[in-house]
Order: structure tokens, then C-alpha cells, then sequence
């Protein structure tokens, strides 16, 4: 899968996003925003948003990690990694073996 969004390269490894990943990620900031909402009514709107991306990215920082995972696995084995590209359903590193 090639990235649509390149974002960098971290130890070699070009990291990229999928255009699906936008809508999966404005879809699970909403659904949190909205579960947030309902959990913590005394909440004001800024501190709901606030938590809903922070929420968002730790989400999405915890698939990219486990996409590093495989990346470190296949290198420590000798085959080598051209990049992790985030998608609407998780991740997949691009292992050229």
C-alpha cells in the first residue's frame, strides 16, 4: 500500500498516511468526542475536544508503534523495511521479503 501523506522518515523508514486514514481518525474523534460528552457532562467543550484528540492520536501513536514492531522484527532479521503507511483499518509495513 503507498502512502498518500508522506509524514517523515523515522531510522530510515519513510512513515505515511493513507487517505482513508483521515476519515477513519475524524471518525473515532467524533465518536470519542461524543462518548466523552456523555460520561462527563460537567465537562466544558474545549476540554471535551481537547481530550477527544488527545485521545486520537494516542490511538493512532499506539498502531504506528506496533507497526515499528514489525519493522524492527524484519530488520533485526536482516530484511529491509521501505515504510509504515496508516490506513483506515490499522497499519502495514512495507517489508520488501
Amino acid at each position: 500500500m503507498r502512502p498518500t501523506f508522506r509524514i517523515g522518515h523515522v531510522l530510515g523508514i519513510e512513515i505515511g498516511l493513507h487517505y482513508s486514514w483521515l476519515l477513519t481518525a475524524f471518525l473515532v474523534l467524533l465518536s470519542l468526542a461524543g462518548q466523552f460528552h456523555l460520561t462527563n457532562p460537567q465537562w466544558a467543550s474545549p476540554v471535551i475536544g481537547l481530550a477527544a484528540i488527545a485521545a486520537t492520536l494516542l490511538f493512532f501513536a499506539s498502531i504506528l508503534i506496533h507497526e515499528f514492531s514489525h519493522a524492527a522484527v524484519a530488520k533485526s532479521r536482516g530484511m529491509s523495511v521501505r515504510s509504515i503507511t496508516l490506513f483506515a483499518l490499522g497499519g502495514v509495513a512495507n517489508i520488501e521479503q
